[in-house]
């Protein structure tokens, strides 16, 4: 019983020390959160004070492969904004971020190394960023090659007052000697109006869907899907384009004309096909989404295949739902869904 006795007393004073150091973790760990959060919102009332000088850029982007290694590729690069989604900020008082770079590529699902992002400006200079190891998206079905979707932060002079925003980026690890040798640059992607940079994002519903491919060649269910989105309110479409028929091509560049469909190639290796989950669809999600928020700055990006259409159940429109739903605390909805099937005859 003594024993006992004797026993309470020292887990007590280890649960006291236990407790005394969750405490202080905690409040730690809310004093940091406290003292980052006034510290980003301080940096971006800087970041929206300087003035920025867009390059020139073309929009359109193809896969290109990194280097000289075979089914290594690189897509297209975004400029973002957001000091949020930076894990640290480094060297505040003399250096202050600006935003990112966020890079879409094809990599081997196991890939390990450190990578360093190489930032080229209009005048050629080039400057190097080095942002470490990368891991692919989550989604990749235990394929060789995954999608990957990684930042390089970019920092100016504190005292900067215009800034040159970079044109192109590539991206160079150890094992890929050519990368670092020459290499592939791909041009950034920045909002069609540089005046647009900080603005609110548009309440508007975009479209982004799954690439075509294997020759598609249902032309009557594209126009379908584009005019039932239209009827429920979207006002642009993503299609990219991988193999599909002389018809629907003919549909989607009408579309074109009309100013409410993008039609992106998608040049896949062949090869590459039968590595990698769907086509690289996580990466053309990927992609989308950040064409649809940074280059057009919309707020709605749905991410549907052709046999897909989102019903509201007690609104006319999804823009109507989405815009009495949103409170602007929520990055992603998922919408249940029904299977309507074909009876054979």
């Amino acid at each position: 019983r003594r024993g006992a006795m004797l026993a309470c007393p020292y887990q007590r004073s280890t649960l006291g020390v236990i407790g005394i150091l969750v405490f202080y973790y905690l409040y730690w760990n809310l004093y940091v959160f406290s003292s980052d959060s006034k510290l980003r919102e301080d940096l971006s009332s800087l970041q929206q004070s300087y003035i920025y000088i867009k390059p020139s850029w073309g929009y359109n982007n193809s896969w290109r492969q990194i280097g000289s290694k075979a089914n290594h590729l690189i897509y297209s690069a975004y400029f973002d904004d957001r000091l949020d989604v930076l894990e640290t900020i480094n060297d505040h008082n003399t250096k202050v971020p600006i935003g990112s770079l966020r890079i879409i590529a094809i990599l081997p699902r196991e890939f390990k190394e450190a990578i360093t992002c190489t930032v080229r400006f209009e005048d050629f200079v080039d400057k190097s960023i080095a942002i470490g190891k990368v891991q692919s998206l989550k989604e990749h079905h235990d394929y060789k090659y995954a999608a990957y979707s990684f930042m390089c932060p970019l920092y100016v002079n504190r005292n900067s007052t215009a800034i040159h925003l970079p044109q192109s980026v590539a991206i160079s690890y150890p094992s890929n000697r050519l990368s670092q040798l020459s290499p592939t640059f791909m041009p950034i992607s920045y909002p069609r109006d540089v005046d647009q940079l900080f603005a609110m994002s548009r309440p508007v519903v975009s479209v982004c869907v799954g690439p075509l491919q294997q020759n598609y060649s249902d032309v009557l269910r594209v126009a379908e899907f584009v005019e039932m989105y239209r009827i429920l309110g979207a006002r642009h479409f993503y299609f990219y384009h991988l193999s599909a028929s002389e018809e629907v091509m003919r549909l989607l560049r009408h579309y074109q004309s009309e100013g409410i469909v993008d039609v992106l190639q998608w040049n896949v290796p062949a090869e590459l096909l039968t590595q990698v989950h769907f086509a690289g669809i996580m990466a053309q999600i990927n992609d989308c989404v950040y064409r649809a928020m940074v280059v057009d700055n919309y707020r709605y990006a749905a991410t549907v295949d052709l046999d897909e259409i989102l019903i509201p159940l007690k609104h006319n429109s999804l823009s109507i739902f989405l815009r009495q739903c949103d409170e602007g605390r929520t990055s992603a909805y998922v919408f249940r869904n029904v299977f309507f099937y074909n009876l054979d005859s």
